[in-house]
């Protein structure tokens, strides 16, 4: 695993997981690619990676799907794409955006680093919530991620890997960008809890409950 690398004269550690978060206009992306271009990796960008594979390509064993005892990529990749879409035949269109991560994890080796640009684009919060499953099942077979997102759905589901022990707290990493350029480490502790809650870090549904509910 890489654990530091250095952007821009300053030191940024890494987990097994990372997720790079902000308000719009903290360069959330630049940082993604940074971080990408250090690791010798190329960060997957939605909507701009074509999606080309191997359907034969062998994908390590404890990302087998557990509906099928083979370890083609190809066929993993459309049993993990039916749990994204249940009850959608064919997959909508929204699919297309999905796959390519999918491909990327499936096809990684342990060790290998994965940056991942917004997944949650263009996708239904129940469908982000079981790509987060998929991403932390990927984080726990060795392969390291790191992800620019806005969506809490992302964060609550790495949250609850914690919780659950599947992640080491120490291992899932949270940096929260800001108009000035700061890069505030955000901490999550062995119960998925986060104590620091800054101004601006998914705060939007507390702000509306606030006005619907007078709290």
């Amino acid at each position: 695993m890489i654990e530091t690398v250095t952007i821009d004269g300053r030191e940024l550690k890494l987990g097994s997981v990372t997720l790079i978060v902000g308000l719009p206009g903290t360069r959330k992306t630049t940082l993604l690619e940074a971080i990408a271009s250090q690791c010798q990796t190329r960060a997957l960008h939605l909507n701009r990676t074509p999606l080309t594979f191997d359907p034969d390509r062998p994908i390590i064993e404890s990302l087998v799907h557990p509906d099928t005892g083979a370890a083609r990529l190809g066929e993993n990749l459309a049993l993990y794409a039916d749990d994204l879409f249940p009850h959608c035949h064919p997959h909508p269109p929204s699919s297309s955006a999905v796959q390519p991560i999918l491909v990327k994890l499936l096809s990684a080796q342990p060790g290998e680093l994965v940056a991942i640009e917004k997944p949650e684009l263009m996708q239904h919060p129940r469908t982000v919530a079981t790509l987060t499953r998929v991403m932390v099942r990927a984080a726990v077979a060795g392969i390291q991620i790191v992800i620019e997102t806005d969506s809490d759905v992302i964060l609550d589901g790495f949250r609850i890997a914690v919780k659950a022990q599947e992640i080491p707290a120490a291992l899932f990493k949270i940096y929260n960008l800001s108009h000035g350029g700061d890069r505030t480490e955000i901490r999550c502790d062995e119960r998925g809890a986060i104590e620091d809650w800054p101004d601006g870090f998914f705060d939007q549904k507390d702000a509306d409950w606030g006005k619907l509910f007078e709290i």
